[in-house]
């Protein structure tokens, strides 16, 4: 993948100049495998905490297909926050909470406890530092067994799945330097810290995992 691939993926407003929603390819790709891989996790009630919830795609999706949950989207860019409230309006969902602010990279959360919390694409385009506040906000705002998951592209233990991974990496890392994927054992540290423990890393498409915790204190999940 070419650095005009990833630019061609990064969300952008709609020709009608007036609209307030923003559109990333990447989520209409893949939020369908993302809501099937994510579905054996979800609880057959409660509240769903979504952190950086960007153009608001995803959570009406997720909302949409699982309307037994009340799902909770969050971002910290105004014009993020303004984007999911087109879409929110747009879909009319009854189980999707309006947006709140929340900033994933302070310490304290100011936000309704959680069943689960659902983080895509965050780490990477964060400061390495962002991994460990969300392990520590996740770990103050799940119910005990809930789930944090995440999904995305990760190292592990060092090593780049594909060579398309660590190019995207370096990109990552040229746009901003304090950005590029984490490593899963970095997360497992910051994770098991706070009383997590990961329970599943499932490989998805296009060189992507999902990474799921367990906030320890009742038997993990199978």
């Amino acid at each position: 993948m070419s650095t005009i691939d990833y630019a061609e993926d990064e969300p952008k407003n709609p020709p009608d100049s007036g609209s307030q929603k923003i559109s990333a390819p990447a989520a209409l790709r893949n939020r369908e495998v993302i809501a099937g891989a994510i579905d054996e996790f979800l609880p057959k009630q409660g509240n769903v905490l979504e952190l950086a919830s960007g153009t608001g795609e995803h959570v009406c999706f997720f909302a949409q297909r699982f309307a037994h949950l009340k799902w909770q989207p969050t971002d910290m860019d105004p014009s993020r926050l303004a984007s999911i409230e087109s879409h929110a309006a747009a879909e009319q969902l009854p189980n999707l909470a309006a947006p709140i602010s929340l900033n994933v990279a302070e310490d304290v959360w100011h936000s309704r406890d959680a069943d689960v919390i659902l983080a895509i694409n965050l780490l990477h385009v964060a400061p390495k530092s962002v991994t460990r506040t969300v392990m520590s906000g996740a770990s103050n705002v799940l119910h005990g067994g809930g789930a944090l998951i995440f999904y995305g592209p990760f190292m592990l233990n060092g090593t780049f799945s594909t060579e398309s991974n660590r190019q995207f990496d370096s990109y990552l890392r040229e746009k901003n330097p304090e950005w590029g994927l984490r490593d899963i054992a970095d997360l497992d540290h910051a994770a098991n810290a706070v009383g997590l423990a990961r329970v599943a890393l499932i490989d998805m498409p296009a060189n992507n995992n999902l990474v799921v915790y367990q906030k320890r204190d009742v038997t993990p999940l199978d």
